[in-house]
């Protein structure tokens, strides 16, 4: 295997383990977010943390991503392939010669289960994390009674306002 196609799947298999790790992450987050939802089983700072490495690992996976980005534009050029990144790693990986071509399909395919597993993760997560939000802002209705007055802005822990919650008793009809 030439030196550059090697090279290309050292990048592969970096970006594969930062998007496991996330994956992971992800899942620990689902079990936070629901475990908070459900009684306070889980610890805020649980999800913080959570939530943290998730942004540390999102910034590795740039990274990453740049690197097997810089990689496969490399080899591109080196091997003169009938292709362009703009193409898609896919492709790229596709025109490779025969005996390169296997390892770093490998790696594409691993890299695009991940990718699709990491999304749907993401999408549950946002649901279950919509609906706290949905649980809070009718439980600040009930507490403030519907009264502008009452409301107030609420920071985050960065000194961020937070979103306006929604005022009105009506917003306790929600189905969990």
């Amino acid at each position: 295997m030439r030196a550059v196609v090697a090279s290309l799947c050292e990048a592969l298999e970096v970006q594969t383990a930062v998007l496991d790790a996330l994956v992971s992450a992800s899942q620990r987050q689902l079990v936070a977010l629901v475990g908070y939802r459900a009684e306070l089983r889980s610890e805020p700072s649980a999800l913080e943390e959570v939530s943290e490495e998730i942004r540390r690992l999102t910034d590795d996976l740039g990274d990453a991503t740049n690197a097997t980005r810089d990689r496969a534009e490399a080899v591109v050029d080196v091997l003169s392939l009938p292709v362009t990144l703009d193409d898609g790693l896919s492709a790229v990986v596709r025109a490779l010669p025969e005996g390169e071509r296997e390892v770093a399909t490998e790696r594409v395919s691993e890299l695009l289960s991940l990718t699709q597993a990491l999304a749907e993760l993401q999408h549950v997560n946002q649901v279950h994390a919509k609906r706290g939000l949905q649980v809070i802002s009718a439980w600040w209705a009930l507490a403030t009674s519907g009264e502008p007055a009452a409301e107030a802005t609420v920071y985050t822990k960065r000194g961020r306002s937070r979103t306006k919650l929604v005022t009105g008793a009506s917003s306790l009809e929600i189905n969990i």
